[in-house]
């Protein structure tokens, strides 16, 4: 039944991290993603979604340098069939 909970919550966790990421990412501005995901603090919700855009930047940087990096092409190729 444990196991049940834990695996409930965290596919509830990723359904509302992906809803978040989507927001942010088609521009809705981060104090509007604050108040929809109910974060009393601004500071939580940046630290979720500003380090993950700052991910996604590094990343593509990599890319842009030396294209035949595994991590960095994964990653372009994911983001943009997400879109």
């Amino acid at each position: 039944m444990a196991v049940e909970c834990r695996t409930k919550s965290k596919r509830l966790d990723f359904i509302r991290h992906t809803y978040g990421t989507l927001l942010y990412k088609s521009g809705t501005d981060i104090f509007t993603l604050q108040k929809l995901l109910g974060h009393a603090s601004i500071e939580t919700t940046t630290k979720i979604y500003l380090h993950d855009d700052i991910e996604d930047l590094e990343k593509n940087i990599r890319w842009q340098i030396d294209p035949t990096d595994e991590d960095s092409n994964k990653k372009s190729n994911t983001k943009s069939s997400t879109f």
